[in-house]
Parts: structure tokens; C-alpha cells; sequence
């Protein structure tokens, strides 16, 4: 009765050996994640228009890594893409994109493209109204602009974002309609900031 006893506790004692010994802790595997693309090397191209991005009568024209004449200020980034638009086969505006390492300069060519927008102001032949928008990026503006001159009347809406390292500016001639470029600003930055947001 006693060696019975004695051999189950020795038993006992040997499943809690057995179960011990196995019931170590994994160790977690180490997370690899990709190194993000260099800035410069990111294509935008197609992120830059989607259907259904544009109003109706609007499309995507030329694209081109050299930006227009109106953004020579801007300077020290790292990547820049620009996109057409056509209303009526006609040139209708377009959709710029820059990368910058530095958020810093990033900042300052948002700073140089909202102050050519000027101020809110009516005059005789001209009406233009700036505001900031909420809802698209870290910040944005949009102006829209009615002028008359010689009979000949023009109305454009320019609008301006910043996500993390970009710098966006769209315009679309022949609207006055700030909601168009917006609902394009919203599904655009979307997919920009999975690109360069890090």
C-alpha cells in the first residue's frame, strides 16, 4: 500500500515534469516590414485619375513629370508629377502632385501656392472667394474665380491640399463649383496616403 502510494506521487510528479518542461512560452517571430519606397521613386501615375474621379465632360489628358510654368517657385522636391484636363476638347486645367522629403519644404510650397490665390474680393470685373476646407488633408484651400473682361468672361476653381509629403493642386477651368474638385481632392488623397504617408 505504501510502495502504491509512493509510485503514484513519483507518477504525478513526473506528469508535472513532462507538462512543465513543454509549456514554454513561444517566442514571437520578428515583424518584417518592407523599407518604404524612396519618395523619388514612388510612381503616382496611377493614382492620378480613376473613372468616376472627374465631373461629367471632364477627362485626363497629357501627363507629364515637368509641372506648368505657374509652379517655377516651386522648389526641393523630390518627385512631381502633372495631369491635363480636356472639357470639349478643349484644355481644362489639371491636377499636380510633388513629393518632398522634407515636410518642412512640403510647408512652404503649400504656403507659395495658396498665397497666389490671393484674397477674397469683388470688384467691377473680378469676384474671388478663398476659403479652407476641412475634409481633405492635413490642410487645404480652394479659391474660385469669376472675371469678366472685353466681354469675355473666364471662371476657374483652384484648389490646394497637403498629405504628409505631398503637395496637391488641382484646377479645373469653366467651373465655379468648388464641390467638383473636392469629391476628386477626397478619393485622390486617399489613395496618395497609402503611398507616402510613413
Amino acid at each position: 500500500m505504501k510502495y502504491q502510494r509512493v509510485n503514484f506521487l513519483i507518477g504525478i510528479l513526473s506528469i508535472f515534469v513532462i507538462v512543465s518542461c513543454n509549456s514554454t512560452t513561444p517566442t514571437a517571430l520578428p515583424t518584417l516590414t518592407p523599407s518604404p519606397v524612396p519618395l523619388s521613386e514612388i510612381n503616382l501615375e496611377p493614382i492620378l485619375i480613376i473613372s468616376g474621379d472627374l465631373p461629367a465632360g471632364y477627362s485626363g489628358a497629357q501627363i507629364r513629370t515637368t509641372p506648368p510654368e505657374m509652379f517655377n517657385n516651386i522648389t526641393n522636391f523630390n518627385n512631381a508629377i502633372y495631369q491635363q484636363f480636356e472639357k470639349d476638347g478643349k484644355s481644362a486645367g489639371g491636377v499636380a502632385i510633388f513629393l518632398f522629403e522634407s515636410v518642412d519644404n512640403a510647408d512652404i510650397a503649400f504656403q507659395k501656392i495658396v498665397g497666389g490665390f490671393g484674397e477674397s474680393g469683388e470688384s467691377a470685373n473680378l469676384k474671388t472667394t478663398v476659403e479652407n476646407i476641412s475634409n481633405v488633408g492635413e490642410k487645404a484651400t480652394v479659391v474660385t474665380i469669376e472675371t469678366s473682361l472685353s466681354g469675355l468672361s473666364m471662371k476657374f476653381t483652384d484648389f490646394a491640399f497637403v498629405r504628409c509629403h505631398a503637395i496637391v493642386h488641382i484646377r479645373m477651368s469653366d467651373t465655379v463649383n468648388a464641390d467638383y474638385l473636392t469629391g476628386y481632392g477626397i478619393r485622390l488623397d486617399k489613395r496618395l496616403s497609402e503611398l507616402v504617408c510613413r
